[in-house]
This record gives structure tokens, C-alpha cells and sequence, in this order.
């Protein structure tokens, strides 16, 4: 048996206060603290919770948030239009109904596009069908 001392423990009172790990279930006990995380991340904030972050705003604003603009980047991975391969970094939300139309700032009425597909379907009168969910195709 090999017994080990965790360095990032910070409430190490002693050897005799941690719990011995056996060579070998490291994948056990791994596999216990990413469930603890993803149990803890569910927490409300008040008990220790990360703090959520609404992704669907509705019509109250035109402007993407943060939270918002995280969780296209995750789903979208990049620019959506069509044959382009842009990173997230690259890109700028986009909403599929305009907000002046009457779309809302939600993630299902968003898409990621590069600037220059951005442009083109706001000014070129280029329109992206279906929406996100699988990969749109341009039409004039």
C-alpha cells in the first residue's frame, strides 16, 4: 500500500488525518471529485454554488451577454456560415430573427458568424437556413 499526502489539501492537520490511497485508484478517486464538482456546481450561489447566468433574455435586450456569448462559442465552435473555419474569437453573435423584427436574445435564436459573414448577411442580403442546429446553408 502506498499512502500519499494530497498537496493541495490545505486543511492538512497531520499524516494521520489523510486518507490512504491504495496504488491504483487514482480513477476512482478522480472520478469521485469531478462528481463532487459537477454536484457542487449545481449548488445555488448562496450555498457555494457557481453564480448562474440567464441564457435566454428574451426581447429585454439586444445585446449579447458574456454568459450568452461563452455558450455559443461552446456550441458553435466558430463561424457557422457555410464552409468557414473562423474561431470563436473571430466572431460576433448573431441574431437568425433580428431583434428589430421582433427575435429575441436567446441562444436558440443566435449564431456565431465571422465578420465577414456577418456582413454579408446583414448588408449582402445573404440568410442562413436551418437555423444552428445542424449546419446552415446560405441563401441569397
Amino acid at each position: 500500500m502506498l499512502v500519499t499526502r494530497d498537496p493541495h489539501d490545505r486543511r492538512h492537520r497531520g499524516p494521520h488525518h489523510q486518507p490512504a490511497r491504495e496504488e491504483g485508484d487514482g480513477g476512482a478517486a478522480q472520478g469521485l471529485a469531478a462528481r463532487l464538482r459537477a454536484a457542487v456546481a449545481l449548488l445555488p450561489p448562496a450555498l457555494g454554488g457557481a453564480p448562474t447566468q440567464p441564457l435566454e433574455v428574451g426581447r429585454a435586450t439586444r445585446v449579447v451577454s458574456a454568459a450568452q456569448r461563452a455558450a455559443l462559442a461552446v456550441r458553435d465552435g466558430g463561424c457557422r456560415f457555410p464552409g468557414c473555419d473562423r474561431p470563436p474569437a473571430w466572431c460576433e453573435a448573431h441574431h437568425l430573427r433580428h431583434w428589430l423584427h421582433g427575435g429575441a436574445t436567446d441562444l436558440a435564436n443566435l449564431v456565431l458568424l465571422c465578420r465577414a459573414h456577418h456582413r454579408a448577411v446583414h448588408e449582402g442580403g445573404q440568410r442562413l437556413h436551418p437555423p444552428h442546429r445542424q449546419q446552415p446553408t446560405a441563401a441569397a
